[in-house]
């Protein structure tokens, strides 16, 4: 899958270089204040682009994040139930009076 997500973003990315490279020319933008901006049409592509994928990836990694941190806890949170569970289902083993324990035979003296 992985694969298949980067051949896509390689197809994305030599569509814009290609369509940037053929609208070359160079192109005003006005801006407040008066202000006019000569630049090739291709970087105002490019710029746009970045604006836009800036703070989406920013917000991926924060949502990836806390998401993983949700994901530890809740492992965590399993684990000490799991050995809770386990503590309270294994019958505890009965304590034997020293009287009770198994007999070792001896070994007869020659």
């Amino acid at each position: 899958m992985r694969i298949l997500t980067l051949l896509v973003y390689i197809l994305i990315g030599l569509l814009v270089a290609w369509f940037a490279s053929q609208n070359w020319d160079r192109t005003a933008l006005w801006l407040p204040g008066g202000y006019e901006a000569y630049w090739p049409l291709g970087v105002y592509i490019i710029v746009a682009l970045l604006i836009g994928l800036v703070p989406m990836a920013i917000l991926y990694s924060a949502m990836r994040w806390r998401l993983r941190r949700k994901v530890r806890k809740l492992e965590q949170k399993l684990g000490t139930a799991t050995a809770e569970l386990e503590a309270k289902a294994a019958p505890a083993a009965p304590a034997m009076s020293p009287a009770e324990a198994p007999q070792t035979p001896s070994t007869p003296a020659l």
